[in-house]
């Protein structure tokens, strides 16, 4: 609109091509003079959350749930947040590191103790969400009747092939089969590193035809509503129990993002909440965010008891 201002004012010479000349100059003076209330990192909006918030999951079924479980509530609230897929090694170097914000399936006190107590004084532990019990353990479907315990494995290797099927190498429950379990139980197997989505797709061959299978299962998980599996028992007790999964974030985000980390501390999920999300994703094959952005609508209630917001209204 300027422009158009300034090409008239050369156009014409009279009083009124003169007076929008002088009004042009003067607006363009004030629009220049004006300074910027907002610095490069701020929002126009002094009310809106800054940053972005970088969320660390592995490819395990509830840290797919509960990622983009966040990731739709905090976008919600006006946060930016990026979802990065890593193995469980380089994910908790960058989150001691502050590339990452915050982990939210962290196995503890005992699959993951070894990263804990390596870099727990870079991190901070914003509780436990899952109400369930947490497990992790070597499982078969349950038509394997003879077969019961761990020990049970040695005298059927030939009928599973003498493998167990697992999933990705980098897994600390990978580390403990290999070099705790299989020793402590004289087992001559081998354990075979996969994908979970491979490890579950063996899973559903096998058990379609009723063969014998053994493999790595944990809770909280969708194959056990799925299919009728059970633990192998640990006698030994070689497999950690009393299993928690918690937030874990870098040391400074607390002060970083107050409110956020206080919603997580107040964030809690059933069997039953998460295993709804997790068939609707993994069985029914739905996309993670459309389901867990209708899960959100559908619980609204709860998801604002986690905000803070239940007294606000």
């Amino acid at each position: 609109m300027i422009v158009n201002v300034r090409q008239r004012s050369r156009l014409h010479h009279g009083a009124i091509g003169s007076l929008i000349l002088i009004f042009s100059i003067l607006f363009t003076a004030c629009s220049v003079s004006a300074p910027s209330q907002v610095s490069p990192n701020q929002s126009s909006n002094p009310a809106a959350p800054q940053g972005t918030i970088r969320i660390g999951l592995v490819d395990w079924a509830e840290a797919i749930v509960v990622s983009n479980l966040w990731k739709v509530i905090l976008e919600r609230e006006g946060y930016q947040v990026e979802l990065k897929e890593l193995d469980v090694a380089p994910l908790y170097k960058g989150l001691a590191q502050g590339d990452l914000d915050l982990f939210l399936d962290a196995w503890l006190p005992g699959f993951h103790r070894n990263y804990w107590e390596k870099l727990g004084n870079q991190l901070e532990d914003l509780g436990s969400w899952y109400e369930g019990k947490a497990y992790t353990g070597l499982a078969v479907p349950s038509y394997m009747k003879e077969v019961n315990a761990i020990a049970d494995l040695e005298k059927h290797k030939e009928a599973f092939k003498g493998e167990i099927v697992g999933i990705d190498a980098g897994a600390s429950v990978m580390r403990l089969v290999e070099e705790k379990v299989i020793p402590a139980y004289g087992l001559s197997y081998k354990l075979i590193s996969s994908s979970e989505a491979a490890m579950l797709s063996k899973v559903r061959k096998a058990y379609q035809m009723q063969e014998p299978i053994v493999f790595l299962g944990w809770n909280p998980h969708w194959m056990f509503t799925e299919w009728d599996l059970k633990y192998l028992e640990d006698p030994k007790k070689v497999i950690p129990e009393g299993e928690e999964i918690r937030i874990l974030a870098h040391k400074d985000f607390s002060e970083q993002y107050p409110e956020v980390a206080d919603a997580l501390k107040r964030f809690k999920l059933s069997d039953a909440e998460l295993g709804e999300m997790e068939n609707e994703i993994f069985n029914k094959g739905n996309d993670e965010l459309a389901v867990v952005r209708r899960w959100v609508e559908e619980n609204q209630a709860l998801v604002d008891q986690w905000l803070g917001k239940q007294n606000s209204k």
